[in-house]
């Protein structure tokens, strides 16, 4: 199973100010719609309120939060919207609540 991360512009817009700080990244913000206290890495994503493992972020995601990083903050909102894809053991899936997956605009769950 997959989980679709969709980086819109209200999620641009909400990590506008963010001062490279791993927990108020633009892909942490999409997280924590599922999250308690998601804190992200340029590789790894993971809620620092349970002992769950890391999520592991593909390379599309990396590449958004470096350039995310290297973007003056009044720019920003400017970046274009884009996608990715976490792939989601079932041990993954024992510590998300699928029904806040449902609610979120910017996360999409993807049965393979």
């Amino acid at each position: 199973m997959k989980l679709r991360v969709k980086i819109t512009k209200a999620l641009l817009e909400e990590a506008k100010d963010c001062k490279n700080n791993a927990e108020d990244c633009v892909v942490a913000c999409a997280f924590k719609r599922i999250m308690k206290n998601p804190i992200c890495g340029f590789h790894t994503v993971r809620d620092q309120s349970t002992t769950a493992d890391h999520l592991v972020l593909p390379q599309e995601a990396t590449d958004l939060i470096i350039k995310f990083d290297g973007t003056p903050v009044n720019k920003r909102v400017n970046l274009p919207e884009t996608s990715f894809d976490v792939f989601l053991s079932e041990e993954d899936l024992k510590h998300l609540d699928l029904s806040l997956i449902e609610k979120a605009e910017c996360l999409e769950l993807i049965n393979d």
